[in-house]
């Protein structure tokens, strides 16, 4: 019923017009971007109640979240998110604040054995390196690829790569 009503419905909209009023139609369901930021207490609220060993820090109009490593599961041996941020813009200061949260928060009390996967974030690279001085940093191969691709192409090329990266180095 209703695909035939909108095929014997001739709309005449503008883009501006059709974007105006896939917003409201949007704010209506979801609520407004303000209303989102106003229940992240009651967000902050939620995970605790419902996972209890998890830590919530609410500064201003930047929330972080993180996970009390005595209680990480991981049986597959993969990697999983332990912490998030949402800050005002990705510079020096925000990284260092979420950086030394984060060590509390996990109780680094040192930097040795950690090793951070990180692609195109120099101003994150450099705060780890201030907080987490002894930590490694390794490059995310996928990532390593797709902006390699971009000026070496082929399948051969791609299969060199994958190779070298599964090889093996005896430590000395």
């Amino acid at each position: 019923m209703a695909e035939q009503l909108l095929n014997d419905t001739n709309v005449d909209a503008s883009k501006w017009q059709y974007n105006r009023t896939r917003s409201a139609a949007r704010e209506m369901i979801q609520g407004s971007v303000n209303d989102q930021y106003c229940r992240l207490w009651e967000y902050c609220a939620e995970i605790k109640m419902k996972n209890p060993d998890s830590s919530v820090i609410i500064k201003c109009s930047t929330a972080a979240g993180g996970a009390n490593p005595s209680h990480w599961v991981d049986p597959n041996n993969q990697m999983y998110p332990v912490a998030y941020a949402f800050v005002e813009s990705e510079c020096r200061e925000t990284w260092l604040w979420f950086l030394e949260l984060l060590s509390v928060d996990l109780e680094l009390n040192n930097s040795h054995g950690i090793v951070w996967i990180i692609v195109k974030q120099n101003g994150l690279r450099n705060a780890i390196r201030e907080v987490f001085p002894h930590s490694e940093h390794r490059f995310c191969v996928k990532h390593f690829y797709n902006n390699y691709k971009a000026s070496h192409k082929g399948l051969m090329l791609k299969q060199l790569l994958w190779a070298i990266v599964k090889s093996t180095t005896k430590q000395g």
